[in-house]
């Protein structure tokens, strides 16, 4: 058989994995974080231990769609023999940007700005050597 046609057959289980994932981190970030915010609140915990255990589930939250999002590429990348590498580290860096910017908005913590330079580092990063690539 072709090489071909079983790396494409190979690549729908990336495919089917990044959309479990997808739909899987709608339910952990919606449903999961309703139900266990809502029994955190009923044990009279405390604001800032719900707030810290909120941007952690939150970033579990985004790191499931990013790994989603990163299969979703890399199937479709052995289908179409293009260079998705670079576009899912943008999308994980996109990610971190995100998730970064998001939590020092809600928390009012600096801490969270790791994130976005760690994000920013990725993305540039992936965006020059993806131009570096297409040239050569």
């Amino acid at each position: 058989m072709n090489t071909d046609v079983v790396a494409r057959r190979r690549s729908w289980w990336l495919i089917a994995a990044g959309v479990l994932l997808l739909l899987s981190a709608g339910a952990h970030g919606i449903l999961g974080w309703k139900q266990l915010s809502a029994e955190l609140g009923a044990s009279n915990s405390g604001i800032d231990l719900i707030a810290a255990l909120g941007a952690g589930w939150q970033y579990g939250t985004m790191a499931m769609i990013v790994f989603g999002i990163a299969a979703l590429i890399g199937g479709l990348d052995v289908v179409r023999a293009g260079r998705g590498v670079h576009t899912i580290l943008l999308v994980a860096g996109g990610g971190y940007v995100v998730f970064g910017a998001a939590a020092i908005v809600r928390m009012q913590d600096a801490f969270f700005a790791l994130f976005v330079v760690t994000g920013l580092l990725l993305a540039i990063g992936a965006a020059l050597e993806r131009r570096r690539f297409a040239t050569s």
